[in-house]
């Protein structure tokens, strides 16, 4: 009995403990785990100017000045993408794409990729539904060589380009088809959304990359790059 009383008494007490350690503490306000959501009148203040201009070719030309740091980003989005695909040929922008890096000034002529590789800390292009994007990334003093880079694309076309450049990038898109997977739920909800027959709702298929040729490509960049289906973006220490 005297066991039990004690297991008891040791109860209590541990119960009046834990009671007024909660009485001490229930006065004050309990931390949030992630930080306040109050509101309040903060203001987002982005100081960057930015001047755009349209020169005669139509080109639309947007300059971001910023001297924090000795570099220079230099973009060129051409306003074409996936939803230009001839029907029964998806998949040509995006070939386009890989073959505007292979471009040459003339025999002999570094490609473009090459040319980038010497300039540039980093390049890459990507292709969506309404556009393709060029994008570098490079010193300041680089910035005359990566503009005359990109001019170079807009305007040699289908410079330099032959039938085995053309098979070797045909063969890596279809390897990116193939490593993107199953696409259903994303077909099905973009046919819900936009409708079965809508641009958006067309995926590109290996049985659409072998019939493309080389003329299909040519024949793109000469209908839609150009300096007037092109935004150019210079962000960076431009002085």
């Amino acid at each position: 009995m005297d066991a039990l009383r004690r297991s008891r008494w040791c109860l209590v007490v541990c119960m009046a403990a834990v009671a007024l350690v909660a009485a001490c503490t229930s006065g004050r306000p309990r931390p949030l785990h992630y930080g306040s959501l109050v509101a309040d009148d903060r203001i987002l203040d982005y100081a960057h100017p930015v001047e755009t201009l349209k020169l005669q070719n139509g080109l639309l030309v947007a300059l971001v000045p910023d001297e924090r740091a000795n570099l220079v980003a230099v973009d060129v989005r051409y306003l074409v993408g996936d939803i230009e695909d001839p029907e029964g040929k998806r998949g040509l922008a995006h070939v386009v794409e890989h073959m505007m890096f292979e471009q040459r000034s003339g025999p002999g002529e570094p490609t473009t990729a090459e040319r980038l590789a010497t300039i540039a800390l980093r390049h890459n292009a990507t292709t969506s539904w309404d556009a393709t994007h060029y994008h570098t990334l490079a010193l300041a003093s680089q910035l005359d060589e990566l503009l005359a880079v990109e001019a170079s694309r807009m305007r040699n076309g289908c410079a330099g380009l032959d039938e085995a450049t053309f098979k070797h990038e045909l063969a890596v898109v279809a390897q990116e088809l193939t490593q993107r997977g199953t696409t259903e739920l994303v077909d099905v909800a973009l046919g819900t959304l936009y409708g079965a027959r809508h641009g958006y709702t067309r995926r590109s298929t290996t049985a659409d990359l072998a019939r493309l040729t080389l003329a299909d490509v040519c024949s793109f960049v000469d209908a839609h790059y150009g300096p007037d289906r092109a935004i150019l973006v210079i962000a960076g220490q431009i002085g």
